[in-house]
């Protein structure tokens, strides 16, 4: 090849290199494009951070208290009580006659069927047997009730909340002092004073104010006993009306609550069984209300402790006392009712027992009963004045 030709085919070979160079600078440049176009369309774009929206503020919940559950003691079990040891049943001496064995309690306005009568009681048939029941603590059904009167006492005087003036009086009523009469019977008024109503003895009241008590029979001289005589002591009674007389009366009602029924009658010197004392409830007296519970033929009655002599009780001393004036004999321990006997002064009597404040008088017939404070242990002898001489010779009466 001659010289001519050699430049330009430099140049041409120059120009094709250059432009080889050129495309493959070209090539790679884009690839390189394609490289990062696929790199940037892999990489996700990211979304514009939003801005936080502010959110209202949720209260934190207070959380509630949470109560405590009341702690419960355990209970402490109650020890039962220990039993009393029954007493064995023990033998008893009853002490004096009369005294009857309460088997049950009636209540004002029972009626009862009357079957026969013994002494001054009722013989009175009920459901598990028949009774014995005092015959002023019944009104027939041929009597009329008494109305209710005004009366007043005629002496300071006492009312109590039982017909046979027991325990502790529930009011002390003063001389002059008005009261309502509902009834009287045996002896004793059923009587309203203010909001109270009980009972007192009918002598303690009279019709008009500065009461109406006077005394008939029997003296006094202060100088001998004398013979006793009878005497009555007059006060407000009931009466009643008899519609009709005819026969034995077959019914009635009872007056009083608390009327005691009697299976019987104790004799003295007889044994009875005594399975309890109960002590009563009205603790404040001296021998207080006590009863011995007697067991009979399976049945139960009471009788009042005094009555019943048993192991360990002390003797009693019999000695001989001498009546006040115009002092009164009663045939039963709670001095209701009619006196058997008004005393002169200084009949002498022969006490076999106290109880409380009643003196248990023995008589050639039986037993009676006088207030203690109407006996002495001396015969009472009245200096100068006039009944009887003073210091003159004293003698006994017969009783």
């Amino acid at each position: 090849m001659n010289r001519k030709w050699k430049p330009l085919l430099a140049a041409v070979l120059t120009v094709v290199m250059l432009a080889s160079l050129s495309a493959c600078a070209n090539r790679d440049q884009m690839q390189q494009q394609l490289v990062e176009s696929t790199a940037a369309a892999a990489v996700p774009t990211a979304e514009p951070t939003a801005e936080p929206v502010a959110q209202p503020l949720t209260p934190t919940p207070v959380p509630e208290a949470t109560t405590q559950p009341t702690p419960v003691p355990t209970p402490v079990p109650t020890p039962e009580p220990t039993a009393e040891p029954t007493p064995a049943p023990q033998a008893g001496t009853a002490r004096v006659d009369g005294i009857g064995v309460t088997v049950k309690t009636l209540n004002r306005g029972d009626e009862v069927t009357i079957s026969g009568e013994q002494d001054k009681y009722y013989i009175v048939a009920m459901d598990d047997g028949s009774v014995l029941v005092e015959k002023d603590m019944i009104r027939l059904s041929t009597e009329h009730d008494p109305a209710e009167t005004n009366a007043y006492a005629n002496t300071e005087t006492r009312l109590f909340d039982n017909p046979y003036l027991e325990g502790t009086p529930i009011a002390t009523i003063s001389r002059n002092t008005q009261v309502t009469v509902v009834d009287t019977f045996g002896g004793r008024s059923l009587v309203r004073f203010g909001d109270q109503t009980g009972f007192m003895k009918a002598d303690d009241l009279g019709p008009g104010y500065q009461g109406n008590y006077y005394y008939n029979g029997g003296s006094a001289t202060g100088q001998d006993g004398g013979d006793i005589t009878l005497g009555a002591v007059m006060g407000v009674r009931g009466h009643y009306v008899a519609l009709a007389a005819a026969g034995f009366p077959k019914s009635g009602k009872i007056l009083a609550d608390g009327t005691e029924a009697y299976s019987r009658f104790l004799k003295a010197g007889e044994t009875v069984t005594v399975v309890e004392i109960d002590p009563g409830k009205d603790k404040d007296k001296i021998e207080g209300d006590e009863k011995c519970i007697l067991s009979e033929n399976g049945l139960t009655g009471s009788v009042p402790r005094w009555e019943v002599i048993l192991d360990g009780d002390e003797d009693y001393q019999e000695w001989t006392g001498y009546s006040d004036v115009n002092s009164e004999l009663f045939d039963n321990y709670r001095l209701l009712g009619k006196p058997i006997q008004t005393l002169r002064l200084n009949s002498e009597l022969k006490i076999v027992y106290a109880t409380q404040d009643v003196l248990v008088v023995k008589t050639d017939t039986g037993y009676a009963y006088i207030a203690q404070e109407d006996v002495s242990e001396r015969p009472t002898v009245y200096s100068g004045g006039g009944g009887g001489g003073g210091e003159a010779d004293w003698t006994p009466p017969v009783l």
